[in-house]
């Protein structure tokens, strides 16, 4: 499948004898590997209805978004709370871990963290105990907390 373009292409040499080859006008890239077999193949849109200029292949590429992390919650029968927290938009390497802040009451304060789980991947979750009525979770790496959602109250059941 080789295709051929007039113009906006990109070729970029990178560790390991690989190649990345960018078709510009063609909405698409591929990685080769040190024997010209294809390891990478990604189309991002139509022929002929998106093209890119250039295009470049990083492989310790980082962001730490400028926004809070998401949280919400899910009242379980047992009277628990399941504390669902994301941080959309940030790479692995950013954060680690979240830090939970919880109150058993809606106007209470959020200082100490009352736990700590380890990240498990795009969203953790968490049990809190059933009197948690207010709560934070705040991403970090370490000790160190790097950003923190907003508080959120726990709507409780209607009978």
């Amino acid at each position: 499948d080789i295709k051929y373009v007039d113009s906006q292409g990109t070729y970029q040499r990178l560790p390991r004898d690989h190649k990345f080859l960018a078709y510009g006008q063609v909405p698409i890239f591929k990685e080769f590997d040190e024997n010209d077999r294809v390891v990478m193949n990604a189309r991002f849109g139509q022929d002929n209805q998106v093209s890119s200029y250039r295009s470049y292949l990083v492989s310790n590429w980082s962001a730490t978004p400028y926004w809070a992390p998401k949280i919400a919650t899910t009242q379980e029968p047992s009277g628990n709370v399941t504390l669902s927290m994301s941080w959309n938009g940030a790479t692995p390497d950013v954060y680690d871990c979240w830090a939970i802040y919880e109150s058993s009451s809606v106007n209470g304060t959020l200082r100490k963290i009352s736990q700590q789980v380890r990240r498990t991947g795009f969203e953790t979750n968490a049990t809190l105990s059933a009197g948690t009525r207010l709560m934070m979770a705040g991403a970090g790496k370490g000790r160190r907390v790097m950003r923190r959602s907003k508080n959120l109250r726990v709507q409780l059941p209607s009978i």
